[in-house]
């Protein structure tokens, strides 16, 4: 059940994460800073979520190769999130901190691009280690 509600939250996220980079696209600040902020409202929960799909697992990693494996595969993936997240807070930081720069419009879409990779390759890895082995 939990890693089938966090794979829905990240889907949910890449709405906002979208916004950031239309904003950012037009440079458009005050649309940056909201969606900013919506998009770190709503990926924080997804790491929460991921420290308690890891005990969902139901197997430990030193127990069997799957085992090893399961928690490798998830366990980096929760590191791409975590930097991207704290990316993402950091972004939204310097947004209501200082006067950003023009050209940190093009960063704040990449960082968008960099969620929609996340989510994405988590797509088919969410298949292999919580799918697949419920089929063979």
């Amino acid at each position: 059940g939990i890693p089938t509600i966090n794979l829905a939250l990240m889907l949910v996220s890449i709405y906002p994460a979208w916004m950031v980079a239309k904003a950012a696209k037009k440079l458009d600040e005050p649309g940056v800073k909201r969606w900013l902020v919506v998009t770190v409202i709503v990926s924080v929960p997804i790491l929460v979520l991921r420290w308690w799909e890891l005990w969902a697992l139901n197997t430990r990693w030193d127990t069997t190769a799957y085992g090893s494996a399961a928690w490798t595969i998830v366990g980096f993936h929760a590191s791409l999130l975590l930097l991207d997240i704290l990316d993402t807070i950091g972004l939204t930081l310097f947004y209501f901190i200082t006067n950003m720069p023009v050209n940190s419009f093009s960063d704040t879409a990449d960082n968008s691009m960099y969620w929609y990779f996340t989510v994405g390759i988590w797509i088919p890895i969410y298949l292999i280690v919580y799918v697949g082995p419920r089929i063979f």
